[in-house]
């Protein structure tokens, strides 16, 4: 996990994404995959993931392109996602 310490001048984003905001954010999870489908969509087709490629995603929220990157890059690949807010990864985790 991250300290806040490290953090730095991105304090004020740690403390947003790991409060309430963040918390919204995976109660309505479904939701903001849903409405972020078409920018996702188009996110790989403009990537060409090939299988066995190795992808960091930073600020992956609650894993939706992690899921689908990892999908992409098959048993060969290696995926990792990397995010600030706690309440996000914890879902991501469980989704994966």
């Amino acid at each position: 996990m991250v300290e806040q310490a490290a953090i730095g001048k991105n304090s004020g984003q740690f403390d947003f994404w790991n409060s309430g905001s963040g918390k919204k954010w995976v109660a309505n999870q479904a939701a903001m995959d849903h409405l972020l489908s078409a920018l996702t969509d188009r996110l790989f087709q403009l990537t060409y993931i090939q299988s066995g490629e190795r992808i960091i995603d930073i600020g992956c929220g609650t894993g939706a392109t992690v899921l689908r990157a990892a999908a992409a890059t098959g048993r060969e690949g290696a995926v990792l996602g990397i995010d600030l807010s706690h309440p996000m990864l914890g879902l991501a985790r469980a989704r994966a």
